[in-house]
């Protein structure tokens, strides 16, 4: 019994505890460590923002609609030529909504002359047929 005793008492003589005095623990190094974290994170995503457009990441092409051209007419507001199907649509773009102006009646290769500086001719003669003032 007393050789037990002897081995308990130098055990815990010479061990000492786990936790001997408290842990280094600071909350302004946690805040830092997260702050830090945060900046990688949101760095990260700027970057992919950034290269993707740089690369020039568009849509699915190859698809039924395809815009034929764009003439922005202010800040929000746009006529487009979109091929659907083979049939040509005219549409006025707003940032409320859509609007069908025309069905065009021309074949797919007037539509590559559209694109290539025929596009006002074409808005006049709708113009004049809708009845608006040129």
């Amino acid at each position: 019994m007393r050789l037990w005793r002897l081995v308990f008492l130098g055990v815990a003589f010479f061990s000492r505890p786990v936790f001997a005095t408290e842990p280094d623990f600071s909350i302004m190094g946690s805040v830092i460590q997260s702050f830090f974290a945060l900046a990688i994170v949101l760095g990260a995503i700027a970057l992919t923002v950034w290269i993707l457009r740089r690369v020039g990441v568009k849509g699915v092409t190859g698809g039924p609609i395809k815009v034929v051209s764009v003439v922005s007419l202010g800040a929000r507001e746009r006529l487009v030529i979109v091929e659907v199907k083979g049939a040509c649509l005219l549409l006025g773009v707003t940032s409320q909504n859509i609007t069908l102006i025309d069905r065009l009646d021309t074949t797919s290769t007037n539509i590559g002359a559209l694109s290539e500086g025929r596009f006002q001719q074409l808005i006049k003669q709708v113009k004049k047929r809708v009845g608006l003032s040129i």
